[in-house]
């Protein structure tokens, strides 16, 4: 009697005890161990099946994942450029502003040393009091305002109907 997979089952002398039965348990025996290799087999490829699933995933997972590093990459790059940009320009405005300061301090000085020259001027003996003494750096006179002719009345023309 040949077994599922084709080999023969080598027949066992009946004269040993219980010899008549052992050929059938042999097979039952052997058909048992081949169901569970099938089983095993079929877990083994269900298994492997599954895991070339998650191989394909993760792959997917792992491309996602490197174009998004690459964009934040990108954005990283661009705001570095940005900060670069206007760390420049804050120290230009920076160096602006400390130069007017520097300028509007020598300023405030000349006026206080003009001030303080016209006022012992004003109080030296036998000046006379002028009051052209100090020239307003500001004040300017503004040029009279050309005012321009009315403009005429537009006349209505008178058109006779008929």
């Amino acid at each position: 009697m040949p077994f599922l997979d084709g080999t023969l089952i080598p027949s066992v002398p009946s004269s040993t005890p219980g010899g008549g039965d052992l050929p059938v348990a042999s097979m039952r025996g052997r058909r048992r161990t081949l169901l569970e290799q099938r089983m095993t087999d079929r877990a083994l490829a269900q298994d492997k099946e599954c895991l070339e699933v998650r191989s394909h995933v993760l792959t997917l997972r792992e491309g996602e994942m490197e174009a998004r590093l690459q964009d934040r990459d990108r954005t990283i790059r661009a705001l570095e450029d940005r900060l670069y940009i206007l760390t420049g320009m804050l120290q230009k405005e920076q160096a602006s502003r400390d130069a007017v300061t520097r300028r509007l301090s020598v300023l405030e000085t000349e006026l206080l040393t003009t001030r303080r020259v016209n006022v012992s001027a004003k109080l030296a003996p036998g000046t006379r009091h002028r009051k052209t003494a100090v020239k307003s750096l500001h004040r300017t006179k503004r040029p009279p305002l050309k005012r321009r002719p009315a403009p005429m009345a537009k006349t209505r023309k008178h058109t006779s109907r008929r």
